[in-house]
Order: structure tokens, then sequence, then C-alpha cells
């Protein structure tokens, strides 16, 4: 019975989590986000050739990995030191292993409620 607790509190956790980051959380270079459905995952990636790290939204059934949107398109960051996160004014950041702020939403706004970021599966 325990054990059988313990796995729900673990499955019930990941899943919780599995599309979303609260504020002030973060995910990591090599962590992603994967929409509700699995149709599309957001993370760190870099393109053919490159060092370059940037964020993205792409097809998570398609097998060449179509990406679909990208954060940080014109200031990658250069190695995988990469954070995305969201503070509790709602504004997405992703920063580079000295703490440096390379890219942002530049959106606030003042919440009634904490605004967290959710990975549709319609890829927004």
């Amino acid at each position: 019975m325990v054990l059988f607790l313990c796995l729900l509190l673990f499955f019930t956790t990941t899943t919780l989590a599995l599309n979303t980051i609260p504020p002030g959380q973060s995910i990591k270079d090599g962590e992603t986000l994967v929409s509700a459905g699995g149709s599309f995952e957001l993370g760190f990636f870099s393109p053919r050739n490159s060092k370059s790290r940037y964020v993205g939204i792409w097809y998570k059934k398609v097998s060449t990995g179509t990406v679909v949107w990208v954060a940080n398109r014109e200031t990658p960051v250069s190695d995988a030191s990469g954070v995305l996160s969201i503070n509790h004014n709602g504004i997405l950041s992703i920063m580079n292993r000295t703490k440096g702020i390379v890219w942002s939403s530049n959106t606030s706004r003042n919440a009634v409620e904490e605004t967290i970021a959710q990975l549709l599966d319609s890829g927004n």
C-alpha cells in the first residue's frame, strides 16, 4: 500500500509539472515541457552545425524535430548553461551562465493571480 501511494505521488507530481512552469521556477538546458496531448515540446536546442543554444517549440511527434517558434533568435546562449524562467510578474526570461538575461518576453502586467507559463496542444 505504501509503495502504491509513493508511486501515485511521484506520477502525480510529474504529470502536474509536465507542461507548466510556475512563477519562480525554471527549466534548464536539457529539460523540456511537453504539451498535455504530447503534440509540442519546448526546450533548448541547437541548429545543425551550431553550438549556439536557443529556446524553441517543436513538433514532438515528428522525427525531424521541426521547430515552429524560437524565443531568442537574435541572442543565442553560447553553451548549455541556459535557463528559462518565469518571474512573479509573468515575465519569461532566458539567462546565461553568468545569470545575464539574453532574452525576455518584456511584458508585464499587474496580475491578480500568479501567472504560469504553459505549453498548450496548439503550440502556444
